[in-house]
């Protein structure tokens, strides 16, 4: 989670899970789709629950599933935050 903070406070960027870097090399290893699901139901548990994130950012359209090289993956389009929604934080690291 802590990337989306990352990238909502910055200029953006996406999350793909589903692949590995070998020695500088990107290599598609794919999710199953039990796994797929499972991670979108995390995810979005989590950036939806108030008491744990500031500010879900995220909308439907911005998490996405993929085919590549035959395998599938896992794209999270995070925006960035517009200036009166920063900082995007974790709430339980509020009072650390």
């Amino acid at each position: 989670r802590r990337d989306v903070f990352a990238f909502a406070n910055t200029s953006g960027g996406i999350i793909v899970l589903g692949v590995k870097e070998k020695k500088g090399q990107f290599h598609f290893d794919g999710l199953e789709g039990t796994q797929i699901e499972k991670y979108k139901k995390d995810f979005w548990n989590g950036v939806n629950n108030p008491s744990t994130i500031s500010n879900n950012l995220l909308r439907n359209e911005d998490v996405k599933e993929y085919s590549i090289e035959g395998k599938n993956v896992l794209a999270f389009n995070i925006p960035p935050a517009e200036r009166k929604q920063k900082p995007v934080y974790l709430r339980s690291e509020e009072h650390t």
